[in-house]
């Protein structure tokens, strides 16, 4: 039995301990007072000064005996884990730091953001060590002390597995079908003056009827992803700058909605970019969406990952959004909370743990595509690396790819390959 004992409690000491041997670990703890310890077998952390009776200390740091939100913690004070020692008597706040990733603690002490008003990766503390999960490193290398040095059953811990994870944004249900007369003329026009003939002829072919729309490539998709259950998120929001999708009255789009979901998959919405902490308009496609489906959407992934702490996560609770996707990059793969679990949101402002579950992504198509311009086996390649990592973790390989990205076109060739690979391991 995990035994803990502390200087004083608090919600998010209890939180990250929930987390760690509840949640990840599997076995569970007890708080104890030191003085009525009578089982030497059982393993007994003490978080404060040293303690002679404890088999480890931990020396808080402070963040978890914290109230509110303050800004003068260091980055630096939170990345040991990766580098812990579990044999000495007396260790570093993991904790801490555990907590620190969790809670998106840094994103509320950065004003550094991108020209959507993102969390930039290039200000995360975790570039410094490549994006790594040290959360999971470190519960692993815990789990393996306790099993080498404290005597623990293998079987005596939650199973954690390696598998893949898909999931899909649909952002474009169709390349060229679906659209006003107006949208359909100007982008003729366009392809006239900047010569793209293919690209003219192709648009002419699918409207007449002659091919496939290229994006509408669902049926390929559903056997590619057997025997998987994906998450699909359907962009609904009106037309915009960033929001290309067409009406959701265009003839085809509810029926391809309504086809992912007899599939099997689980359908999500994709709040719209113009959308950004507008709850009114969140909630209106929301509720548009679960007309299509016939039941509640539980599930949401930002359009272009746009949120913010913590007014965007308390939003989507507010309207009945139990499953949060957005946690990860668009411009790099890896681990944006440090690792790939799925945990509880921490509001930070409130001091309290929500209901709100966050499932992180490690890698996104456009991040190899389009930010590191790699060709389909290339990204196949630098993504291997990621898939290892996960492996040897037994964590889960969560991904994001577009129907566009499976399009064979607009410079998509080949890139199917690649989401046979994060599906299966293989292409």
């Amino acid at each position: 039995m995990i035994l803990f004992n502390s200087t004083q409690r608090s919600s998010r000491l209890d939180y990250t301990l929930d987390y760690v041997f509840n949640q990840r670990l599997g076995i569970g703890f007890e708080w104890t007072d030191a003085s009525t310890i009578t089982n030497p077998s059982d393993y007994f952390i003490y978080y404060g000064p040293t303690n002679n009776q404890a088999n480890k200390t931990v020396l808080p740091h402070g963040l978890l005996f914290d109230e509110g939100f303050k800004k003068q913690y260091h980055v630096a004070d939170f990345l040991h884990l990766s580098d812990f020692d579990f044999e000495q008597a007396t260790w570093p706040d993991a904790l801490s730091a555990i907590f620190f990733h969790l809670s998106r603690y840094e994103e509320y002490q950065s004003n550094s953001t991108d020209e959507h008003g993102r969390f930039d990766a290039e200000q995360s503390c975790l570039k410094a060590v490549g994006f790594q999960p040290i959360i999971d490193v470190w519960i692993h290398a815990f789990k393996q002390h306790l099993i080498e040095k404290a005597g623990y059953s293998q079987n005596a811990f939650k199973t954690e597995q390696f598998q893949h994870v898909p999931s899909i944004d649909i952002d474009a249900v169709y390349a060229y079908k679906g659209r006003s007369i107006l949208r359909t003329g100007l982008a003729f026009a366009k392809d006239l003056l900047f010569c793209r003939f293919s690209e003219l002829k192709q648009r002419a072919q699918v409207l007449l009827g002659k091919q496939p729309d290229p994006n509408d490539n669902f049926k390929w998709q559903f056997e590619a992803l057997k025997p998987h259950t994906a998450n699909y998120f359907f962009l609904l929001g009106p037309y915009g700058q960033y929001d290309k999708n067409i009406s959701i009255k265009a003839e085809g789009f509810k029926d391809i909605i309504q086809a992912v979901q007899k599939a099997g998959h689980i359908v999500g919405i994709h709040p719209s970019y113009a959308s950004y902490l507008n709850q009114a308009e969140v909630l209106q496609q929301k509720q548009t969406l679960e007309g299509i489906i016939g039941t509640k959407v539980l599930h949401a992934r930002q359009h272009f990952l746009r949120f913010k702490l913590p007014d965007s996560y308390r939003l989507l609770l507010s309207i009945g959004i139990q499953h949060e996707h957005s946690m990860g990059y668009s411009k790099t793969a890896g681990f944006r909370a440090a690792t790939a679990q799925c945990f509880y949101w921490f509001d930070l402002e409130n001091n309290q743990v929500t209901d709100l579950c966050i499932h992180p992504f490690v890698a996104m198509d456009v991040a190899f595509k389009q930010h590191q311009q790699l060709t389909a086996e290339a990204s196949i390649q630098a993504s291997s690396d990621w898939i290892n990592i996960c492996k040897t973790l037994q964590i889960p390989f969560t991904f994001v790819f577009h129907n566009e990205s499976l399009s064979q076109h607009r410079g998509w060739q080949h890139f199917d390959a690649l989401f046979q690979y994060w599906c299966h391991g293989k292409h």
